[in-house]
C-alpha cells in the first residue's frame, strides 16, 4: 500500500499572526491498476509568483500545471518485480515515456528509481537524497529495486 501524504499548512489569523490552518492527509491523488502506485498533488498555484494568501489545496488531479502555475507532487512507484508483466509494462520506460512543457525539480525521498531519456538505452540511477531536474524532455521511470520509491517533485 502506498503511504498517505500528510500536508501541514500555515496561514494567518484575523490579527495577521501565524497559525496552523491545516494538518491532514492529502486526498487528491491518482492510482493505477498497478498496486502500490500513487501520485498525490500536495499543492497547486495558478500564477507566479504565488500569493501567500492563495489556497493552493488541489481540488482535482490534472497532469500538468497551468501556464505560470506550479504543482507540488509526491509520487510512489512500486518495484517492477512486485507487479504482473502487464502492470510492469505501464510503469516502465516501455509504457511510461512522457513529456511536458514544465521544468520539474525532483528529489528522491526513499528507495531508488531509474530515469530514462527518449530512446537511450542507458539510464541513470537515482537514490534517496538525489535530485533530478527535468526540462521538458521525453523521459520515463523504472523502479528496478526491491522497495517502493517515494519522490517529491515541483512542476
Amino acid at each position: 500500500m502506498p503511504r498517505d501524504i500528510r500536508r501541514v499548512v500555515t496561514g494567518f489569523d484575523e490579527a495577521g499572526g501565524s497559525v496552523w490552518t491545516s494538518d491532514a492527509s492529502v486526498t487528491s491523488y491518482i492510482e493505477s491498476d498497478a498496486p502500490g502506485f500513487r501520485i498525490t498533488d500536495v499543492w497547486r498555484t495558478e500564477s507566479s509568483p504565488p500569493s501567500v494568501l492563495d489556497d493552493g489545496a488541489p481540488r482535482a488531479y490534472t497532469n500538468w500545471p497551468v501556464p505560470g502555475g506550479l504543482v507540488f507532487r509526491m509520487a510512489e512507484i512500486p518495484p517492477l518485480s512486485s507487479l504482473t508483466p502487464e502492470q510492469a509494462r505501464t510503469l516502465s520506460r516501455e509504457g511510461g515515456m512522457h513529456e511536458s512543457d514544465s521544468v520539474d525539480l525532483m528529489v528522491v525521498i526513499s528507495g531508488e528509481i531509474w530515469g530514462y531519456q527518449s530512446d537511450a538505452e542507458e539510464g541513470v540511477l537515482l537514490e534517496a537524497g538525489d535530485t533530478f531536474i527535468q526540462r521538458g524532455t521525453l523521459h520515463a521511470w523504472e523502479n528496478r529495486g526491491d522497495k517502493p520509491c517515494l519522490f517529491a517533485v515541483v512542476l
